[in-house]
Formats: C-alpha cells, structure tokens, sequence
C-alpha cells in the first residue's frame, strides 16, 4: 500500500476517510495515548485495567492495523455492533473523561464498562472484569457508573413521541370532522343556489346561520385542541418527574439490598468464627488442666527432669549403680522445701504460657461477637431506612444524611471491652502489690 494512498475506514457504522497511512497512524497513537490511563489504576485494579484497555482499543487498534500493513485497504472496520469503539473526542469519551476527574480513575473505568448494554457483555467474556465490577469494596463507585450508563439513555424522546401521535390523531379527527362540515355547507350552499331565485330572503338567513354554526363549531373545536395540547404537556411533565423520582428510588433499593446481602454474610462468618474460637477457648482450658494433671502426675520439675535423663541416657542409669546410688543419697539429702519450690514454679510458668493461649482465644472471641452483633444492627439499619424510604416518610435531605451516615460508619473492632483473664504470677504480683501499699 502506497503511504499517500487515501484509506476509508468504517468507524462504528460511520465512514471515516484518512489522506494516508501516517494520518491514520496519527489517528491509532492519539486514541491509545488518551485511552493509556487505563493500564495505571491503582495496583490492587491495574491487571483489569490493562485488560479493559486491550479489550476495548489495543485488540480493535491492532486488528485494523495489521491488515493496513499487510496491504489491504478496503473493508476496513473499527468497532461494531458487538463492541463499539469509543473514541476519546466522541460524546461517550467526554462523559468517561468528566466521571474520571470528579470521581477518579476506577469510578471512570466502571463508567466505560457499564456505558450500554455491548460494553457490558465484557464483564461476561473476561474474568478480571466480572472480578472488578462484583468486588464489594467498590459499591459506591459501581453505583455511580451504573448511573452514567443509564442517565446517557434518553428515555423523554418515547414519551414525548407516544404524546405526539395522541396529538395528530386529535387533531385529524378535527379536520375530517371540519370537512364534514365544509361538505354541509356546501350542499346547504347548493340547495340555497337553487332556490335563490324563488326566495333570495330565505337564503340569506340560512347562509348566515350556517355560517355562524360554523364559527362556533370551529371556536368549539380550537378549544378542545387547546385543552387536549395542554393536557399533553402536563402529562409528559408529570411522567418525566415520576420516571426521575423511581429511577432515584431504583438506585436507592438496589445500593442498599446489596449493602443488606454484605451484611447478611458478614452476620454469618462473625458467627460461625464465635462458634469456634469458643470451642477454641474450652479446648485451650482443657489443655490447660490435663496439662497441670500430667505436669503433677510426672512428679513436677523433679520427675519430669528425671524422666527426660532417664529417657535419653538408658545406658549410663543401668551400668553406673554407683553413680547412681550417690545421687540418690544426694537427691535424699535435697531440701523438700526447695523440691516443692521448683515445682511451683514449673507448674506457674506452665499455666502463665498457657494463660497467653487462653487470653488470644477469649480476644478472637470477644471481637467475633462483637462484629457479628454490630452486623446485626447494620441489617435492622438498612431494612429500617428501606420500609421508610417506600412509605415516603424520608422528605428532607438531612434526614437521608442522618441515617446514612450511621449505616455506612467505620467498624471499631479495638474498643471492644476485653472479658477480664489474669494468669497466676499476675493474681501474685497484684496480690504482694497490694499488701506493699496496704
């Protein structure tokens, strides 16, 4: 293909004509370059950012441009019925780069995806995205471009339409009524004509009664397609405003049944990890006592000592009787005072590192509960605000305010008031505590 040949591409049904390969170049690199800030979303999204830009420019890009450098000039198509290619200068790309600078880049990236009902059939043929608009952390920005997509379909154009037609069936049963007429006074005309000469009086006064009949029969039908085009009018002024008001209230119960459905299943998990961080709490009570019952029934630090040298020199206890005849005697001559002492304190020290397991367990539990109570309150919340929302009990702005503002409050997990544990060397320490300052 000759670089200044001129090369026809159909743009989403429009033909578009370019003076030569490098103006249609020109055309690929401003588009990409526009459309570039969709591979850098904030890390946690710049996968399926990237994605979408691959579905929605590079992959359409690159197809048209590989058949213009293989030569082929004719039939060459950018965007379709299946997926349309918005380009940044179109209406749709001044809508997405208004969303991108009040709302930011994820919410703009949300618009693209739900712009019409071709751009959403991605969320279907891509993983990532279907990902991307399903992740609950993104409610508010899903909601906004759900919106965009559906305030950019104009639906006051089928009503006034439907408004029109009841308008021109009005008024072209007035014209054939008008003709009616016209065709009476005209056979009245006639018969007046023939009869004019035998009575010029007479005719007279019919002609003058027919023809303010007929004044008063179009005055009568003026006002009624007077009527009938104000009616029209307020009645298409009424739709516009209920359509509005039940798209505001659609938005409304779709945002907080799912913020419902959040919580039902946030109810659910806190509850289910209660259950087991309880079972937890009893097993590491358990622990604890058959611990102390096998501490104690090996002797305590004494026995226990005793049985791991035994346990790793067998042969030294059985061939040494000597050696081990003095301990013995040694072991006799030991204070039972300071035998009693160092099981005490290897039972204490047992119970203190066990205390921590108990202490972790009772925490996890107590924060569980909590959650799942706070959980609760949210789904009575919501489902309070929603049956006042449909009763239409909620006027005023400030009162929504007031109420979403203590649904969508942050969860304070660390103020939750811990269930009082004290390990034993604690119990000691406050009990000695107390008899300094006693």
């Amino acid at each position: 293909m000759q670089e200044d040949q001129v090369i026809t591409l159909k743009l989403n049904d429009e033909k578009v004509t370019f003076e030569g390969r490098a103006s249609l170049e020109e055309f690929f690199y401003s588009q990409e370059q526009n459309w570039k800030w969709l591979t850098k979303l904030p890390q946690a999204f710049r996968d399926v950012g990237v994605s979408i830009f691959q579905m929605f420019f590079s992959d359409q890009i690159s197809s048209v441009r590989s058949r213009v450098e293989d030569g082929i000039s004719s039939r060459l198509e950018l965007g379709g019925e299946k997926m349309p290619f918005v380009t940044y200068d179109s209406d749709e790309g001044y809508l997405i780069e208004k969303v991108r600078r009040e709302y930011g880049d994820v919410t703009a990236a949300l618009s693209l995806v739900y712009l019409d009902k071709t751009t959403r059939n991605s969320i279907a043929r891509d993983g990532k995205i279907r990902n991307f608009v399903e992740n609950p952390n993104l409610t508010f920005e899903r909601s906004i471009a759900i919106q965009v997509g559906l305030s950019f379909q104009n639906f006051v154009p089928l009503i006034s339409d439907a408004r029109s037609t009841a308008i021109r069936d009005t008024l072209e049963r007035f014209i054939s009524q008008a003709d009616l007429a016209t065709e009476a006074v005209n056979s009245y005309v006639s018969e007046i004509s023939e009869k004019m000469q035998s009575s010029t009086i007479l005719v007279d006064d019919c002609a003058k009664s027919i023809t303010d009949s007929y004044v008063r029969r179009k005055k009568l039908y003026s006002n009624y397609a007077g009527r009938m085009r104000l009616a029209a009018k307020n009645a298409l002024k009424e739709a516009t405003e209920t359509l509005a008001s039940a798209k505001a209230a659609y938005h409304d119960q779709v945002d907080l049944d799912a913020s419902v459905q959040y919580w039902t299943a946030r109810k659910k998990g806190h509850a289910i990890f209660k259950f087991v961080w309880f079972i937890a709490v009893l097993l590491s009570m358990a622990i604890t006592f058959f611990s102390m019952l096998g501490y104690y029934g090996m002797g305590g630090a004494v026995g226990l000592s005793s049985f791991l040298r035994n346990f790793h020199q067998p042969e030294v206890a059985t061939t040494a009787t000597g050696v081990s005849q003095s301990g013995l005697i040694m072991g006799r001559a030991t204070s039972e005072l300071s035998l009693a002492a160092a099981d005490l304190a290897g039972a204490v020290l047992l119970i203190t590192l066990l205390s921590v397991i108990i202490r972790i367990c009772l925490r996890q539990f107590n924060s569980h509960s909590h959650l799942a109570l706070e959980s609760a309150e949210r789904i009575t919340f919501t489902k309070t605000y929603l049956a006042l929302l449909n009763e239409g009990k909620l006027k005023s702005d400030e009162d929504r305010k007031l109420i979403l503002e203590s649904l969508f409050r942050s969860t304070q997990s660390g103020t939750v008031a811990e269930i009082p544990f004290s390990s034993p060397v604690e119990l000691i320490l406050k009990t000695l505590g107390d008899k300094k300052a006693s």
